[in-house]
């Protein structure tokens, strides 16, 4: 069975001929890892960035060389209210380049027609056997 890294990337190249930013929404509840899987996943790239928390700047941008992306744009939407307060940080301008993968934490915070996910990751707790689960859709 392929790890949840590999079905990722295997799901982000499958995503063809967009002029627009890649975006993935990472949905679960705090502590789901859903940080967590963002530093895994460049570990498992062999890359060497510093990934941290975006909770309290909102948005951090990556040097990201990986397929067709320049730029890991990884946005946490806890602290915000609406869609509204994204525009404050031009979400706009990240989201018109198609070399940009964007990441985002809490995106029911944020839904709007404006932004539509090309993969959804889920992340769960499972207290009983004391693990976390991750799906990718």
């Amino acid at each position: 069975m392929e790890n949840i890294y590999e079905e990722f990337i295997k799901k982000l190249k499958s995503i063809t001929n967009k002029d627009k930013a890649t975006v993935v929404y990472l949905q679960g509840d705090l502590g789901s890892g859903k940080t967590t899987f963002t530093k895994n996943l460049c570990k498992q790239l062999d890359l060497n960035i510093d990934i941290t928390s975006p909770t309290f700047t909102i948005l951090k941008s990556y040097e990201f060389p990986i397929e067709n992306f320049k730029k890991l744009i990884h946005i946490d939407a806890y602290r915000l209210e609406s869609y509204k307060d994204l525009q404050k940080i031009r979400i706009e301008e990240y989201l018109e380049d198609k070399e940009n993968l964007i990441f985002i934490e809490w995106p029911i915070i944020i839904e709007n027609d404006e932004i539509k996910p090309d993969i959804v990751i889920r992340f769960d707790y499972v207290e009983d056997v004391d693990m976390r689960s991750v799906k990718i859709d």
